[in-house]
């Protein structure tokens, strides 16, 4: 798709980004979109062009959603083998590695805090102002609010 915007309209979640469900990827996408374009949005004036916004927020998050749409060419085969031997294969395989999963200290060698190495969210002022960061009285309000309806309950 050439652009995520014409206008004031703008793609969001699959209609941008749809990753393939072998990545893994598609609630992080869609959840670190919305932030990046309210970010964006929020950087407006009252008099600028919410186009300024979309432009802004496609130019920024385009390049991290194409490289998380790159699948090597060899991994749909293994996912989703066409021939019977190779899904038996599959399936010896995940037996194998259910089993494995079960070793605790090879299950540590391989996990991974993933963070956000890929994609450093950007800062949008905005965002510490609105309570949104839990810095400021607002969010303390808010919580304190939704502890006292948690107990009443």
């Amino acid at each position: 798709m050439a652009k995520w915007s014409t206008g004031r309209v703008v793609r969001l979640g699959d209609a941008a980004c749809a990753p393939s469900p072998l990545t893994g990827m598609g609630t992080s996408l869609v959840v670190t979109a919305a932030y990046v374009l309210a970010g964006e949005l929020s950087k407006l004036n009252q008099n600028d062009s919410p186009i300024n916004a979309l432009e802004a927020y496609e130019r920024i998050f385009r390049p991290f959603v194409e490289k998380t749409q790159e699948i090597p060419s060899w991994v749909p085969d293994i996912a989703h083998p066409e021939m019977a031997w190779k899904r038996s294969i599959l399936h010896v395989g995940v037996r194998a590695l259910s089993q494995l999963a079960k070793i605790r200290w090879l299950v540590q060698r391989f996990e991974k805090d993933h963070g956000n190495e890929d994609f450093p969210l950007p800062h949008y002022a905005s965002f510490d102002e609105s309570g949104l960061d839990g810095s400021s009285e607002l969010s303390e309000e808010y919580g304190e609010k939704l502890i006292d309806e948690k107990s009443s309950a």
